[in-house]
C-alpha cells in the first residue's frame, strides 16, 4: 500500500515541473507537494513494547505467550516451528499488600477465638464425663458378673467336694463305723474260708433252701438258738440209751451232728450279714448327717439370730 504511494507522489512533482518549465522557459528548483513515506518493506526493527510495571499483568503475558501455536498466520512463522518458550514462574516476586489493623476486628477475632476454646473444652470435659460414666457401668457390669460366676464357682466346688465325700468316706468314719466288727475280722476270715472249703466239698450233697429272716434279725437269732438247744436236749434225750455199737443209729446220729453243723453255720453267716448290714447302715446314716450338715451350715446362723430375737421378744413381753 505504501509502495504505490511513492510513485503518485514522484509523477505529481514532475508534471508541476514540466509545467513550470513550460511557463518560464526555464527550468527552476519548486518544492515537492505531499508527504514522502518510508517503505516499510524488509524493516526488521520492531517497537520496544510498554514497560510492564504490575507482577500480575506480567506473569498473565509471559504464560499467554506460551499458547502461540497453529492460530498465527504470519508468513514468518510456521506451525511446526513453533516452540513455547520455558519460563519460570518462581522467579517472580508477587506484590504484598500490607493491610491496615483494625482494632475492633482484631478484638472481634480474639473474642471469637475464646469463645471457640471455651466450646471445645466444655465438649472436651462432657465427653471424658460420658465415657467416665460410661467406662464405670461397665466396670460395676463385669464386677458384677465376676461376683455372679465366683459365687457359681464356690457351689460347683462344694457340690463337687460333697459328692466326693459321700462316694469316698474317709478312712477316720470307715475306722469308727467298722469298730464294731474290727476285733472279729481275723477270726471271721478264718471261719469263712474253712466254711467255704467245707462247702465246696460237699456240695453235690446239700439240698439248697431259702430262709426267711424276717423284719427283726435279732429276734430270728435267738429264736432259733433256742430251737438248736431244744432239739439237742432232744436228741441227747433219746440217744441216752441206744447202743453205740448199732451201725443205724450210728449213721442216723452222724446226719444229725452234719445237719446240726450245717444249721450252725447258716446262722453264724446270718449272724456275720447282719452284722455287715448293720455296719453299711452306720456309715450311711454318718454319711447323711455330715451333709446335711453341711447343706444347714449356712442357715446355721440365721437360726441362730431368729431363736435369740425369739427369746428377747419373749423376754420384753414377760416384763411387760
Amino acid at each position: 500500500m505504501w509502495i504505490l504511494r511513492q510513485p503518485l507522489f514522484f509523477s505529481l512533482s514532475t508534471e508541476n515541473e514540466a509545467s513550470s518549465g513550460n511557463n518560464s522557459g526555464a527550468r527552476r528548483k519548486s518544492k515537492a507537494l505531499g508527504t514522502i513515506v518510508k517503505s516499510r518493506y524488509m524493516q526488521t526493527e520492531t517497537k520496544a513494547p510498554a514497560k510492564v510495571t504490575d507482577s500480575k499483568i506480567m506473569v498473565s503475558s509471559i504464560l499467554e505467550a506460551s499458547n502461540v501455536g497453529g492460530n498465527v498466520f504470519q508468513s514468518t512463522v510456521l506451525d511446526g516451528h513453533c516452540i513455547r518458550p520455558d519460563f519460570d514462574v518462581s522467579v517472580i516476586k508477587g506484590v504484598v499488600l500490607l493491610s491496615t489493623a483494625d482494632p475492633n476486628t482484631e478484638e472481634r477475632d480474639l473474642a471469637m477465638e475464646t469463645f471457640l476454646l471455651a466450646f471445645l473444652t466444655a465438649k472436651i470435659e462432657h465427653n471424658t464425663r460420658k465415657m467416665r460414666e460410661e467406662a464405670e457401668r461397665n466396670i460395676l457390669a463385669v464386677m458384677e458378673k465376676e461376683q455372679q460366676l465366683s459365687a457359681q464357682v464356690n457351689r460347683k466346688k462344694r457340690q463337687y467336694l460333697l459328692l466326693e465325700k459321700q462316694k469316698h468316706p474317709s478312712s477316720f468314719m470307715q475306722i469308727e463305723a467298722l469298730a464294731p466288727v474290727a476285733a472279729a475280722a481275723n477270726t471271721f476270715a478264718e471261719e469263712y474260708k474253712s466254711f467255704t472249703t467245707a462247702t465246696d466239698a460237699t456240695r453235690h450233697k446239700l439240698p439248697g433252701k431259702n430262709v426267711h429272716i424276717g423284719e427283726d434279725a435279732g429276734q430270728f437269732l435267738d429264736k432259733a438258738v433256742e430251737c438248736l438247744n431244744q432239739s439237742a436236749q432232744v436228741l441227747e434225750h433219746y440217744t441216752k440209751d441206744i447202743p453205740t455199737d448199732c451201725e443205724a443209729s450210728t449213721e442216723c446220729l452222724r446226719e444229725m451232728k452234719n445237719t446240726a453243723n450245717e444249721i450252725s453255720q447258716q446262722l453264724t453267716r446270718a449272724f456275720w450279714d447282719l452284722l455287715e448290714v448293720s455296719s453299711l447302715v452306720s456309715r450311711e446314716t454318718v454319711v447323711i448327717q455330715q451333709s446335711l450338715e453341711e447343706d444347714h451350715k449356712s442357715s446355721g446362723y440365721d437360726a441362730i439370730v431368729s431363736l435369740f430375737l425369739q427369746k428377747l421378744f419373749l423376754r420384753g413381753h414377760n416384763v411387760t
